[in-house]
């Protein structure tokens, strides 16, 4: 489903009745952000504010998870690797949507979830991810799927941001 369609989203997660739910659903591309910066806001930010509204009525949930990124953090080219306690913000739509949904997040928890609120007994948090690397990515502008593009194609591997420090992860 689109997590911007809150009817069909609400309808299938009230279906389930989950104990567990894991946000995922994001519009994930930097350069997308800025071809189509509305779909990237609405997404990211509206999308997260549908399930936000979604959760609060759902009765077995215990844990809702929301997957940010590491892109949330206003960067100021200090060249210093960031922690959870950096100011959030953001230079381009997807780094400002990120840090949106962050503050989004704070905003419910701090409004309706956790100790001594109206849904106390649901914990929620925010990861900050950075890259993903795994089996099954084979999105536009990724570094290992553009490579192995590249060796199947063969054609030249073209590194975009050869200088580029970021923090990665690999999930199977």
């Amino acid at each position: 489903g689109d997590i911007n369609d809150y009817h069909n989203l609400k309808k299938h997660i009230e279906d389930e009745d989950p104990d567990v739910i894991f946000h995922l659903a994001s519009q994930p591309l930097v350069r997308d952000s800025y071809m189509d910066p509305m779909y990237t806001f609405e997404t990211n930010i509206i999308g997260t504010v549908n399930l936000l509204e979604i959760v609060k009525r759902c009765k077995r949930l215990k844990s809702l998870l929301i997957v940010t990124s590491d892109k949330c953090y206003l960067n100021e080219n200090l060249g210093k690797e960031f922690n959870e306690t950096d100011k959030l913000g953001g230079n381009d739509p997807y780094s400002a949507s990120k840090a949106c949904q962050e503050i989004v997040t704070l905003s419910y928890l701090n409004s309706y979830f956790g100790k001594n609120r109206e849904f106390e007994n649901v914990n929620v948090a925010t990861v900050r991810a950075g890259n993903i690397i795994g089996g099954g990515d084979w999105s536009k502008e990724r570094l290992v799927p553009d490579i192995m593009r590249s060796i199947f194609e063969e054609k030249k591997i073209i590194i975009r941001s050869p200088d580029s420090t970021r923090p990665w992860q690999y999930i199977l």
